[in-house]
């Protein structure tokens, strides 16, 4: 199905075990049908966040999830709904670390 128009996204760090206790939201945007020859669903998270260094220590993983979902099915620190065809979910693992001194 992939990204909906007209929904609310928001961009997350995933830790597992689920349901994802510790998840960090990293942007959220609204996302807009669009057409360029073709229709297609666009989405623009701008600005940043702190996140800390990526994955966390409880996280089962050696690399750090990134996910897109709908902000309908978040928490305040773990994911309360599970619709995967309107999510993006990573393809590879990513490691962060937070050189930020602040």
């Amino acid at each position: 199905m992939g990204i909906l128009p007209d929904e609310d996204y928001t961009l997350i760090y995933h830790p597992d075990p689920w349901p994802g206790t510790g998840l960090i939201k990293l942007g959220e945007a609204t996302s807009h049908m669009c057409y360029l020859g073709y229709p297609y669903v666009m989405i623009q998270i701008v600005g940043s966040c702190d996140s800390g260094d990526l994955p966390i220590a409880l996280d089962d993983n050696d690399g750090a999830k990134i996910w897109l979902v709908l902000s309908d099915d978040l928490g305040d620190d773990h994911m309360t709904g599970w619709n995967p065809t309107s999510y993006l979910f990573e393809s590879r693992l990513i490691t962060f670390v937070d050189t930020n001194d602040s």
